[in-house]
């Protein structure tokens, strides 16, 4: 997935209301297990984005591993990516255990501090992990996106118009 890099992380916080999730069903079906999960996965580049639905009707989205990123809009040039953090989080309604629609409201996204890319490029040039230390979940205006789930699974279409599948988990 080719980026501009000062939108990368932009990209990401938009795909978190493209995308959505469906679930499996918990072996123990107690109704007083609170800390049960829905997990949809999907992979992009070396990159594995999580969507973890909780019982409390809140959502995060984590992505970890290695995206292609490219440096400006003139270059063909990429560099590789790490990433292990949460890129967005927020609340749902609707049922994501089962076909269906959930609505998904992003209240959080990662962004950087004041818009200021030092941080990230010192972690690039480092080689180092980009994490919610360089990148925290922020408060933003709150984003609605409705999804709709089939078969267990989903598609979207990225950025770059490359088809991506998540699957129940």
């Amino acid at each position: 997935m080719k980026k501009n890099l000062k939108y990368i992380i932009a990209a990401f916080m938009s795909a978190a209301l493209i995308f959505t999730a469906a679930s499996c069903k918990n072996d123990n079906d107690d109704d007083d297990d609170t800390d049960k999960n829905i997990v949809f996965k999907a992979t992009q580049d070396e990159a594995e984005v999580v969507f973890s639905f909780n019982s409390d009707k809140t959502f995060v989205t984590h992505a970890k591993g290695t995206i292609d990123a490219v440096v400006n809009d003139n270059s063909d040039n990429c560099i590789k990516l790490d990433m292990d953090m949460d890129l967005a989080a927020g609340t749902y309604t609707g049922d994501p255990s089962k076909d269906g629609t959930v609505v998904m409201t992003t209240t959080k996204e990662a962004l950087f501090a004041d818009n200021d890319l030092s941080t990230f490029f010192s972690a690039v040039i480092l080689k180092s992990t980009i994490t919610n230390k360089e990148a925290p979940l922020k408060d933003i205006t709150p984003k609605s996106e409705t999804i709709t789930i089939s078969g267990g699974t989903f598609t979207v279409v990225n950025d770059d118009g490359e088809s991506v599948t998540y699957t129940r988990q």
